[in-house]
């Protein structure tokens, strides 16, 4: 039979492996949330949809499954943004994305409110190039869909090959 000390430091060496464990899953998973948040907190105001941040989109489901709330939300913006674009709908979907942001920022203990996490900086070199291109984008679909075709006329002393 085993002793009485024996079987303690036995059942002491388990629960510390057991607790170990536990805690380096638990750190794991706040870790993962962490850094989906800094994703997304970095891209909130990006013209554009990098695969870090549709990545980062795609693991809400699983890396915040005890999170009930945030996964309503998420599924709530998952509507939202999958829904075809209708003028005037872009403050709802923007809203539903600080409401997930804000909600994620509360369940990580961060004390940011709705109003920190909607202020982002975009410094006017990158946001001007970018505004601009996308009207030069959006008027040259205008043209394209619009026109029939397009009449070439060859220049004097050039050959149309």
């Amino acid at each position: 039979m085993i002793a009485g000390p024996t079987l303690a430091a036995i059942l002491a060496a388990f629960l510390s492996f057991v607790l170990s464990i536990s805690y380096q899953n638990r750190r794991r998973r706040i870790e993962a949330q962490q850094r989906i948040f800094e994703v997304l907190m970095a891209y909130r105001a990006a013209g554009f949809q990098p695969a870090e941040l549709v990545n980062s989109l795609n693991l809400i489901d699983v890396i915040f499954l005890d999170k009930p709330r945030i996964i309503e939300l998420w599924h709530n913006f998952y509507t939202l943004s999958s829904q075809q674009p209708l003028p005037g709908n872009e403050p709802l979907l923007h809203y539903a994305y600080l409401d997930m942001l804000s909600e994620i920022a509360k369940s990580l203990d961060y004390p940011l409110t709705q109003t920190d996490v909607a202020r982002y900086y975009t410094p006017r070199a990158y946001s001007e190039p970018l505004q601009l291109d996308y009207q030069i984008r959006s008027e040259l679909l205008r043209v394209l869909q619009d026109t029939a075709r397009f009449v070439v006329d060859k220049k004097n002393g050039e050959a149309i090959s």
